[in-house]
């Protein structure tokens, strides 16, 4: 009587237990959360969303699950949603830098300047020394014209890391922004011994030696920027401007020439409204 008992309730319990959901019996959010990570890393998004979503509903309060659907949200673009789940992530989980750092990077990406501001201020405040968050705050210090506040910290970020050539770069930016050249062309020297194929700085330290009246420096970088992308219209308008005002019209018109046919015409009109250019 006892055995049959027994085996009575072994076969109700398996019973009961076939009658409930798969997913209260087998899923495990964490191993669920890994699964997502094994299917993303594997470029397959949509299925990775939905082991995380099966996650939440195991564990609604479970930050994790809703951090790795909002960012897998917004390597697909979908900015709002993935905005939503780290707002979630955030709010289950207190002091979740990663969390924020990656919402800020999503209002940064959208323009949204003040609640970006805020999210990478809050990084900052949890994390001083990360140095991304500094880099991160200062372009968009940048883009609201705020530039004394983004050299600081891009200063910062220099201080924390100072092999980091693009905080240089990004400092003389706004230097030369503020018309501070010299400094300027400090900055984008640091850059150019680290990373010679950064075509930008070259142009971009041209247009300082331009503005300083160091004119011949000025033309070595912009042919060094030619050299590097030959399309570079910008490069080739102003060394043409260039030649030209030093006397050179052949060589100026040719460039500028080019330059209007890669539509960047300002220096081309100047040249024939002064008679430079045919």
């Amino acid at each position: 009587m006892k055995k049959t008992f027994t085996i009575m309730g072994l076969l109700f319990a398996l019973l009961f237990v076939l009658l409930l959901p798969a997913s209260s019996v087998f899923a495990d959010p964490q191993a669920l959360i890994d699964q997502g990570l094994i299917e993303a890393a594997k470029g397959k998004t949509e299925e990775a969303i939905n082991l995380y979503t099966k996650a939440i509903k195991e564990k609604p309060d479970y930050a994790y699950a809703y951090y790795y659907r909002g960012i897998t949200y917004l390597s697909k673009g979908k900015a709002a949603e993935g905005v939503q789940d780290l707002t979630a992530a955030i709010q289950y989980r207190k002091n979740y830098i990663d969390a924020y750092y990656s919402r800020a990077m999503a209002y940064m990406s959208q323009g949204d300047s003040k609640n970006a501001l805020a999210d990478f201020s809050e990084v900052i405040r949890l994390r001083p020394d990360f140095f991304d968050a500094y880099n991160s705050r200062g372009s968009v210090y940048v883009a609201t014209g705020e530039r004394e506040k983004a050299i600081a910290d891009f200063s910062e970020v220099i201080r924390l890391n100072p092999d980091f050539a693009f905080a240089y770069y990004n400092r003389a930016i706004a230097y030369s922004s503020l018309g501070q050249h010299l400094k300027a062309i400090d900055d984008f020297s640091v850059v150019l011994r680290e990373r010679p194929d950064l075509v930008d700085a070259w142009f971009f330290r041209g247009s300082s030696f331009l503005q300083t009246g160091q004119n011949l420096a000025a033309l070595d970088d912009f042919t060094k920027a030619i050299e590097l992308r030959k399309d570079y219209a910008a490069a080739l308008n102003s060394r043409g401007v260039l030649y030209a005002v030093m006397g050179n019209a052949f060589r100026g018109c040719t460039d500028l020439e080019a330059a209007n046919k890669l539509g960047v015409s300002a220096g081309y009109e100047w040249a024939k409204n002064s008679k430079i250019c045919k």
